[in-house]
């Protein structure tokens, strides 16, 4: 475990209160006092977590960062006393949080199309805006890509080792510049559903090799997908991340910070 959990609170205007730790502020250290702070390791769970007074409440989740002592909770949740929030995450998207693992993803539908930037300082997470469509919700521009992992290099799995990410380098694919367009660089919002998309092998393909997580940042523009799916025009692998708590039990997954 890295340390970071995800918890539901309301919105009220640019404020968020938790239910059991009172009002919260992204990146102030929080000290719960006779209160805890109730969370889950991964979105989905946090998601169905349900408090009394909170059922008419605007609820966003926040990842946060969690010290100890921790100490289990109902409902397949922790709690702690001593947290930092740290980001919001969209928590009111219209379709399944988890994707089938039937589904059929493509990395890219023109391979040719996608450019590699000069790799440099990752870009940092924040920045407004929202993504288009029918999710009408703030989005921070952090979205999660699941890659081929060999030995210390990413790769797509869908194209092989002709699409490699490297961690603060750019990509860039103008298919999804283009009107109703079904390319891109594809990504979900929740660690968990990146983590179950089904790739089909595929000629020149990654399909048996170890799994990865990446974080990335996300730059339109913005297009939604079926199955908690969606793409973009420019996409920046800022880290890899741990496999969510609820897909530990899925195969083919490169242990964090493998080779």
């Amino acid at each position: 475990w890295n340390g970071f959990g995800y918890t539901i609170v309301a919105k009220v205007g640019g404020r968020y209160v938790s239910p059991t730790a009172g009002e919260l502020d992204i990146g102030v250290q929080c000290e719960a006092g006779e209160g805890r702070l109730v969370f889950c390791l991964c979105p989905c769970r946090a998601a169905r977590l349900r408090f009394p007074g909170f059922a008419g409440a605007n609820r966003v989740l926040l990842c946060c960062k969690c010290e100890g002592p921790v100490m289990e909770c109902p409902r397949e949740s922790l709690c702690c006393w001593r947290f930092t929030p740290f980001e919001e995450v969209v928590l009111d998207v219209p379709i399944s949080p988890h994707a089938g693992l039937a589904l059929r993803h493509r990395d890219h539908t023109a391979i040719s199309r996608t450019r590699t930037f000069g790799s440099g300082e990752p870009l940092r997470s924040g920045g407004g805006g929202g993504l288009p469509g029918t999710l009408g919700v703030g989005w921070n521009g952090i979205g999660y890509k699941l890659v081929a992992k060999v030995e210390h290099r990413f790769f797509s799995i869908f194209a092989g080792m002709e699409v490699e990410y490297v961690l603060g380098g750019t990509l860039e694919d103008d298919s999804a510049l283009e009107q109703d367009s079904k390319g891109g660089l594809f990504f979900c919002l929740w660690p968990c559903t990146a983590a179950r998309q089904y790739v089909p092998p595929q000629p020149g393909g990654l399909y048996a090799s170890p799994r990865a997580l990446l974080r990335c940042k996300c730059e339109g523009p913005v297009v939604q997908h079926s199955q908690g799916t969606f793409s973009c025009a420019r996409l920046t692998p800022l880290q890899q991340v741990p496999l969510p708590h609820c897909c530990a039990d899925l195969p083919r997954t490169a242990s964090f910070g493998s080779r």
